[in-house]
């Protein structure tokens, strides 16, 4: 296999676990709008609210918020400020793309590594893990699917700068 196939097979395959991730975090907060609309109907019209529904919101957000980043950048969908950025030439943005990627991908990456970790620290440890309030829900699952995201968030970034890269030497 040539080095020109490998990056490919790569580069799908990361496309993919962004386009899955993206898919389960939209499940998510599908499964969130249920929630809420419960909560609020049974707070109001049968004066009873969901028990521990607040804990479940709360753990489910996170995974749709980290599990959403790396589809977001796939699609280019987080917010820039062009206003000078696109005044620059040409090079100059994909050298501005690549260090901000760069810088991202660090900062990302330094983020999943600590979120990982916590989670194993978590499970490993002899004290009681930490729940929710209300439901006996623990909270290390959730930190490792943070993780997991903020990884897949740095893989995307990756890919986008070897296009960046072909984008320079284009240029």
């Amino acid at each position: 296999m040539s080095w020109k196939k490998l990056g490919q097979a790569v580069n799908t395959g990361i496309m993919q676990i962004a386009r899955g991730s993206g898919w389960i975090s939209g499940v998510v907060i599908g499964i969130l709008m249920c929630m809420v609309f419960a909560d609020v109907f049974g707070r109001y019209v049968l004066n009873r609210p969901v028990k521990g529904n607040q804990d479940i919101v709360v753990m489910l957000l996170v995974a749709a918020i980290f599990l959403a980043l790396s589809y977001t950048q796939l699609k280019k969908g987080h917010i820039g400020v062009e206003l000078l950025y696109s005044r620059l030439s040409g090079r100059t943005q994909v050298i501005l793309d690549i260090l901000n990627y760069l810088l991202g991908t660090v900062i990302y990456g330094l983020i999943a590594w600590q979120l990982v970790q916590r989670a194993i620290n978590i499970w490993t440890s002899p004290k009681p893990p930490p729940t929710g309030f209300v439901l006996p829900i623990p909270h290390a699952p959730f930190i490792l699917i943070a993780g997991i995201g903020a990884l897949a968030l740095c893989l995307v970034m990756i890919v986008d700068i070897f296009h960046s890269f072909t984008r320079v030497k284009g240029s």
